[in-house]
């Protein structure tokens, strides 16, 4: 057995929704925010959850919508679409989840109408932003202690506490705990590394440390957030940033861990690069074996735009797809709602290698897997994201890095770690004005976590 028939048994490799019965109508969401242009949900893009629990399985406020259309005896796609506005409409007099608030008040707070636990929250109109309690969670949060005796003591002497606060935040901001310990447990989810990985548990396939140093540079020191999709460097061990390539070491057994490491440098070309989502480990984890790498866009397209295709958000779909390029059965009409929207995403990652076979790159020489391949580009230029042509994955990344959802992503990252819950109805206000302000704010993070620390959702009391 070679090397790469134990890598196909060790890793298991999956096309996003290929057995996934879904028989949702792609084109709702979007029909959905032109009856309701104003609705807090339609702020970003609306996912299918808000008329199925799980496609095609329709939840309370769906199945009034259906009961609606389907008093017209002709259901056909064509009908559906043309239906729908005043289906939604006559909907709004109901109350689907029986909560005491009828559809069209829920859908204007940024409430469920399918969800009886999902209605108005009072906001508390008596919060009081409190800078001992905002010092409090500061510390905890971006520098991981409590205030010591010398800071409180400090901070009770100040005549401005609101900017002793921002002025413990900024060093904290400088800490190692917060750029190598605490960043690197948000970019978990996105790195998603592992311990150990292929034959007898002991096989590296990439060395994502490279990738850690990059999400915290990029998110520290007032640097442009958005070279988490456009960086064309990657940062060593020294905060150095590096653009050539990376050769790799020769692979060699850890003594320490035990851990055959494959690849260790970085193979991209430079003017290939796009942050996060072109390095090596990303490349070799998501892409694996794929032709056309679909796991690989939608990993990308949820943890740096927050939109996640498994659970029926961000779908765009492209006519004529999915043209299953592939042979991989996604044109079947249970696959097709996502892979209209997948499949175009992914081509603009088709000429990025993932793990390849070693018969032609023997294990002793080259680095071929995280690596650009020109005749890998016959879909390329096919690639579509947010319902528009891209050229290439450089291009790709370039739109994904100056889109609203781009910008709400990263707001809601920082936004949950430090209150502890997703933006709510009561808190939306304050949310949208914190993604609202990254643009003005040049990308910073840093400028992002001083402006919500003064929120109430941070602060308030």
């Amino acid at each position: 057995m070679t090397l790469i028939d134990y890598l196909k048994l060790a890793i298991p490799v999956g096309a996003l929704g290929l057995a996934m019965q879904s028989h949702a109508r792609p084109e709702a969401p979007s029909i959905f925010c032109d009856v309701f242009k104003d609705a807090a949900t339609c702020n970003t893009l609306i996912t299918c959850t808000q008329c199925h629990s799980e496609p095609p399985i329709l939840n309370v406020y769906g199945e009034s919508i259906k009961s609606i259309l389907h008093a017209n005896p002709d259901y056909s796609p064509s009908t559906f679409t043309n239906l729908l506005p005043e289906a939604l409409t006559t909907a709004n007099t109901l109350d689907s989840d029986g909560d005491g608030e009828l559809n069209n008040t829920e859908i204007s707070q940024g409430t469920h109408p399918a969800d009886a636990d999902s209605n108005s929250q009072p906001i508390n109109n008596n919060l009081q932003w409190d800078p001992s309690y905002a010092l409090n969670k500061v510390m905890l949060l971006f520098c991981g202690h409590s205030a010591r005796y010398e800071q409180k003591r400090n901070f009770l002497a100040a005549n401005n506490k609101a900017e002793a606060v921002h002025a413990q935040l900024r060093q904290c901001l400088n800490s190692d705990y917060w750029k190598h310990e605490a960043l690197h447990r948000l970019a978990d989810k996105r790195i998603r590394p592992l311990y150990e990985l292929g034959l007898d548990g002991v096989l590296g396939i990439a060395d994502y440390q490279w990738d850690y140093r990059l999400f915290s540079h990029a998110l520290t020191n007032d640097n442009d957030a958005r070279d988490l999709l456009l960086a064309n460097y990657h940062v060593d061990t020294d905060g150095n940033l590096i653009t050539a390539v990376i050769p790799r070491e020769r692979p060699v057994v850890d003594p320490e861990t035990g851990v055959l490491n494959l690849g260790s440098g970085q193979p991209l070309i430079t003017e290939k690069r796009v942050g996060m989502i072109s390095t090596q480990w990303f490349l070799a984890y998501f892409t694996m074996f794929a032709e056309l790498p679909r796991n690989t866009a939608s990993q990308a397209y949820r943890a740096y735009l927050g939109l996640d295709i498994a659970k029926s958000e961000g779908l765009m779909p492209v006519e004529g797809e999915p043209r299953d390029v592939d042979n991989k059965g996604v044109d079947a009409p249970q696959c097709a709602a996502c892979h209209s929207t997948l499949d175009p995403l992914a081509y603009a990652f088709s000429a990025y290698a993932g793990i390849e076979d070693y018969a032609s790159n023997p294990l002793f020489g080259g680095n071929p897997y995280g690596s650009y391949y020109p005749e890998g580009t016959q879909w390329e230029s096919d690639s579509y994201l947010f319902g528009q042509p891209v050229v290439d994955l450089k291009d790709w990344a370039q739109q994904a890095a100056n889109s609203d959802a781009f910008k709400q992503n990263l707001a809601k990252i920082f936004f949950t770690y430090a209150t502890g819950q997703k933006p709510s109805p009561a808190n939306q206000e304050e949310f949208e004005a914190l993604w609202q302000s990254i643009d003005a704010d040049n990308y910073s993070a840093n400028k992002l976590i001083h402006r919500l620390i003064d929120t109430l959702a941070f602060g308030g009391k």
